[in-house]
């Protein structure tokens, strides 16, 4: 899983050698990442709030996007 996934640029690598999906909260960006990488899934959701029924072996949320979330207790395990 890809927290905070954007336009799906780490979808695009990693589709190759695994199973991706992606979560972010703009609809609009989700749009281009499912056009770039159609082989994964796309999800729109809140990463502070996020509840998935899905399990996922590895979860990444890649560059400064983790510090959206200001207080500790917003961080959670998936």
């Amino acid at each position: 899983m890809d927290v905070a996934c954007g336009t799906g640029s780490h979808a695009m690598i990693l589709k190759n050698n695994f199973k991706v999906t992606g979560v972010d909260i703009n609809e609009n960006i989700l749009e281009i990442a499912r056009r770039k990488v159609p082989e994964a899934d796309f999800i729109k959701g809140n990463m502070k709030k996020l509840e998935l029924k899905s399990k996922f072996d590895v979860v990444i949320c890649i560059f400064s996007v983790i510090h959206y979330n200001q207080i500790t207790t917003n961080l959670k395990i998936f």
